[in-house]
């Protein structure tokens, strides 16, 4: 059975290189906009969801495995900064704190449709950074 990870994260890439199976890679395309009040938690589980349904009709015989990934920031979703400058700001704001990262995880079946997701959070302290250090990164 084929196996596709939907996503062109080198990082989860390199995570499933490790098992030492052959798959294939797909970039995802959807629309990623959190609804309305949305938890964190429900929306990263329905992105990776979304991601892996995509493309099942196109592939009926895989396991086609989603992804999403969000930070959390003192209560707040962090978006992807896009630019120097919001990044400069992101990452000064979590100097010294605590950021959540909220993993969602899709296992679908593309030829039964059973569905596995599961949202694994993993918190990371952030040291105290300096402009420079923000900068070099």
């Amino acid at each position: 059975m084929q196996i596709i990870l939907r996503s062109t994260s080198p990082y989860r890439k390199a995570l499933l290189e490790r098992l030492q199976i052959n798959f294939t890679c797909e970039s995802p395309d959807i629309d990623e906009t959190p609804l309305a009040r949305e938890p964190v938690e429900a929306m990263v589980i329905r992105l990776a969801i979304a991601k892996a349904q995509a493309i099942a009709d196109k592939h009926p015989a895989a396991l086609i495995i989603g992804s999403d990934q969000s930070a959390v920031l003192n209560g707040e979703q962090l978006s992807k900064p896009g630019n120097f400058e919001k990044a400069f700001a992101q990452l000064s704001n979590a100097s010294g704190q605590k950021v959540t990262f909220q993993t969602g995880l899709c296992l679908l079946n593309s030829s039964t449709g059973n569905i596995q997701s599961i949202c694994v959070p993993y918190t990371v302290v952030f040291k105290t950074l300096s402009a420079k250090m923000i900068e070099n990164y």
